[in-house]
């Protein structure tokens, strides 16, 4: 079944405030967590970025993380035969995936401009999709690196991770399905983990 305009709403809040609690630590470092923010095309859900008073070093360079946060709102099952058949989660795991993918899509096409006017004083802007289902989530993270150039200006270019999405499948784990089936990597989607929100219920 799937949930009414409110309730969906209301989920998906849900879902951007567990993600703000799992944040707040950052506070403690420099950071400042910001929700809802208008980013000129949009607003960005979630936010995380040096407050106004952090000092920058070069042991301690700034970092600008914006997230956009999807729900895949579609069926489930608490029949444990069905949950649990590999087909079933594997199906599940790639749609999420692909929703995490359009989550990036949407920060890169709408919101990338604005976060990088922000982030002009940052060394890396981490751009984070994440799809929720039920009480599991798929994430994909891009690093984008500064470049100074030498006409003065500033340019921002994708630093891949070691053993990125190019490599042997997905980094980090996977409870939502078994192997997921090759995605081809297009230049932008550099790191996948995958897992289980253990303190939510399906």
């Amino acid at each position: 079944m799937r949930a009414s305009g409110l309730a969906e709403v209301t989920l998906e809040r849900m879902y951007q405030n567990i993600l703000i609690i799992h944040l707040y630590p950052a506070t403690r470092n420099g950071y400042e967590v910001q929700s809802e923010v208008d980013m000129g095309n949009g607003r960005a859900d979630v936010l995380l970025v040096p407050s106004s008073s952090s000092i920058r070093t070069e042991s301690n360079p700034f970092y600008f993380y914006i997230f956009e946060l999807k729900r895949y709102n579609g069926p489930t099952t608490r029949e444990n035969a069905t949950r649990m058949a590999a087909d079933y989660r594997r199906d599940v795991a790639k749609v999420v995936y692909d929703l995490a993918g359009d989550a990036q899509t949407q920060i890169h096409t709408r919101y990338l401009q604005a976060a990088s006017d922000k982030a002009r004083h940052c060394k890396y802007i981490f751009v984070i999709g994440i799809a929720f289902w039920a009480n599991r989530f798929s994430m994909i993270v891009t690093r984008l690196r500064k470049d100074d150039n030498d006409d003065g200006s500033t340019s921002w270019s994708v630093e891949q991770y070691p053993g990125g999405i190019n490599s042997d499948g997905p980094v980090g784990y996977s409870d939502i399905g078994d192997e997921l089936d090759s995605t081809e990597n297009d230049g932008v989607r550099e790191r996948v983990v995958q897992g289980k929100l253990v303190f939510l219920t399906v």
